[in-house]
């Protein structure tokens, strides 16, 4: 088998893979996979939680000593900010009984209160119930989702088996899923971790996952297991211990190896006694007892639950494609549903099949296992010469300012108000508003000499005004003063990385197009709602940048979640060249000026193409599983830091907490300091892994 290329599933092998996948049990080696003492009744919660407990149900219980259960509630069909309120409340109630019992002595107690010091004498000592108000915790039960996950089990374990025999992976790890995503590709962390092995960006570049806007191989089934089989590998060469290993795939390696050193153990049990930090807490203490609950019952899945119907394994051929060519165009030629050539190819992101963005040469498209790869290929050589391209189409955005039209902006780029309106998807036509992004479609996107529709001609009739000159902002008879609604209200300045139509681009200086960037993010006077919004807002990033005239260098301030690996990339130049230009500087903070150099005529622009891109990509995952339903108050406390409020606490990414405190520097957070905190729901239709 060539892994990464095409699996090849046929008559008997068929039958055998599959037979393999169904669950017996196994005689898993103890002094590989030994339980920690302090771990059994982790182990024994998690079992509870995954096998006994609905989704409809949660537990009210102790953090430290999770088999003290207090209370198990149901919560219905609540979801998002009603069921978090419905739990906050059970916990509360629960933790003011625990406060008035350690108020007085065991002889006092009344009949509840005895039942209560019953269960913790069981499994703590008295002392501890002087802490135990603090210790609260609610937990959602996982049945129905554990048992999903062992049916989609089936389309991967054959596969996953291989290559973690490959790469000399204890087969028990294979059941790991089950606890980063429930086996589910198209999972989604609040953190940005992504896919069945929940990768996140940075991680899964450094294990030759492709993350960009087009591509993003955290999705694919196939890459993903492969960069997680290597990342599991390295850990167990670096620590010296499985139980640590896989911690350390939850927690960091770098983190795991600090913890070896100040234990100076490389018992994971130790570990867990001694060690305090405060990124150690109660999600990577329980990892590897989360891991030996799922892998125990994954392995003896019948006894645990009936009825499993299990997916049939993947099976799937590829062809490389020559040529850059849109979605459409590939299902059309190779009598497939779009629908139908996504989920085989789960590694281009949704914005490619909503947008119709070309899909790049080289990329080897995952094809159905009825069509054979020389059928395929006279498919896609029946496609017209005229609908390949050879070259890449650099994508072009502009950014809506106050008094512009989309005739106007038609008019400046030299496209039709048609294909304005279609590719960006524009359904209020004459409505467009301040800070919006639009899509500049390029010139193989346009159709020549398509006749306007009656509607086109309308929207153009009615929104026109003569230009002075085409530099200059369009009026309108309805012209963008104001976000429409105000949830569009924040999103007022955006990037633009296009500015000049494609005529003037060879005659413009480069310190024009800049100097255009910076009039687009001036802050307009309508941008200060309370509320932002959804839509993306390329003002929160910084995305200024200052050519030094007279030379190859450029000057950008450095904005969330971006690092000198990023720029690399977006440069194609090395990290090194990077620092050696900031004076050897390996970390970056927000708002740091970064001096970057520009090899080549098109770097600028290939730069803020790609730069606006990572963030939109970023943007466009997060709100395609998760709304803001609430707000809340947190003041800073000693030791808050930024890494622990979005990673520890809140679980938000940097750039959303960023978004609702945008006078605030989130790189010198002080006590007492007031943050505005969005709190999080998932979306009906998403595929977020909200364990």
């Amino acid at each position: 088998m060539r892994f990464g290329r095409v699996i090849f599933i046929s008559g008997l092998w068929a039958v055998l893979v599959y037979v393999s996948i169904l669950p017996c049990s196994h005689a898993f080696a103890e002094e590989i996979f030994s339980v920690p003492d302090n771990l059994k009744d982790n182990v024994a919660f998690w079992k509870k939680i995954y096998t006994e407990i609905s989704l409809k149900q949660g537990v009210i219980h102790d953090r430290e000593y999770p088999l003290i259960i207090y209370k198990v509630i149901d919560i219905g069909n609540r979801k998002g900010r009603s069921r978090s309120r419905y739990a906050r409340y059970h916990r509360k109630a629960i933790a003011q009984i625990l406060k008035n019992m350690a108020k007085k002595p065991p002889s006092q107690w009344t009949a509840e209160e005895q039942k209560i010091g019953e269960l913790f004498l069981q499994y703590a000592r008295l002392e501890e119930l002087k802490t135990a108000a603090s210790r609260v915790r609610f937990q959602q039960g996982q049945k129905e989702r554990f048992k999903q996950g062992l049916e989609r089990s089936g389309a991967y374990m054959p596969f996953i088996r291989s290559v973690f025999k490959m790469y000399s992976i204890p087969e028990r790890i294979v059941y790991l899923p089950h606890v980063e995503s429930s086996f589910n590709i198209h999972a989604y962390s609040r953190v940005g971790a992504a896919g069945m092995w929940q990768f996140m960006r940075r991680t899964g570049r450094l294990f030759s996952l492709k993350i960009g806007y087009r591509i993003d191989e955290r999705w694919d089934p196939i890459k993903s297991t492969i960069a997680a089989a290597r990342l599991l590998r390295k850990n167990y060469e670096e620590l010296k211990s499985w139980p640590l290993a896989i911690t350390a795939y939850n927690h960091g390696l770098a983190s795991i190896k600090r913890a070896v050193r100040v234990t100076r153990s490389r018992d994971l049990g130790v570990i867990i006694e001694k060690y305090k930090n405060r990124r150690f807490r109660f999600a990577s203490k329980n990892f590897y007892g989360c891991f030996l609950a799922a892998s125990e019952i994954a392995a003896d899945a019948n006894t645990y639950f009936s009825n499993i119907n299990y997916h049939l394994p993947l099976a799937y051929r590829e062809v490389q494609l020559k040529s850059y060519m849109r979605p459409k165009t590939l299902a059309k030629y190779l009598e497939i549903s779009e629908r139908r050539l996504k989920d085989l190819n789960p590694s281009l992101r949704p914005i490619v099949f909503r947008r119709q963005l070309p899909i790049p040469p080289g990329y080897n498209l995952r094809i159905p296992w009825s069509m054979s790869p020389e059928m395929a290929k006279e498919k896609l050589a029946a496609i017209p010469g005229s609908v390949k391209k050879s070259t890449p189409q650099i994508q072009h955005y502009y950014t809506v300012r106050r008094g512009d039209t989309l005739y106007g902006i038609s008019r400046r780029f030299r496209v039709s108000t048609e294909d304005l309106i279609i590719s960006n998807q524009i359904r209020r036509e004459n409505r467009i508003y301040i800070g919006q992004v639009l899509r500049i479609p390029g010139r193989d996107e346009i159709s020549p000499g398509r006749n306007k529709t009656a509607k086109t001609q309308e929207i153009e009739a009615t929104t026109a005004k003569p230009a002075k000159a085409v530099s200059k902002p369009v009026p309108n008879t309805t012209p963008a003063t104001a976000a429409p609604t105000p949830s569009q209200s924040k999103e007022l300045n955006t990037q633009q990385t296009q500015q000049t139509p494609p005529a003037e681009t060879k005659t413009k200086p480069i310190i024009d197009f800049i100097n255009a960037i910076k009039e687009a993010l001036e802050k307009p006077e309508n941008s200060g709602s309370e509320t932002p919004g959804a839509s993306f807002d390329a003002t929160l990033y910084n995305l200024d940048v200052k050519v030094l005239q007279g030379t190859k260098y450029a000057f950008i301030t450095a904005a969330v979640d971006e690092t000198m690996g990023h720029y690399a990339e977006w440069l194609n130049t090395s990290v090194r060249r990077l620092r050696s230009l900031n004076r050897g500087r390996r970390h970056i903070k927000v708002n740091q000026k970064i001096k970057i150099p520009l090899r080549h005529p098109n770097s600028l622009e290939q730069f803020n193409t790609q730069r606006l891109e990572y963030h939109m990509a970023q943007e466009e995952d997060f709100y395609s599983q998760y709304q803001v339903v609430d707000t809340k108050t947190r003041i800073i406390a000693y030791g808050d830091t930024l890494w622990s409020i979005c990673n520890r606490d809140e679980e938000i990414p940097i750039w959303l907490l960023k978004k609702y405190n945008r006078d605030i520097d989130l790189e010198a957070l002080k006590v007492k300091m007031k943050l505005t905190i969005p709190v999080l729901a998932p979306k009906a239709n998403g595929n977020n892994n909200n364990k």
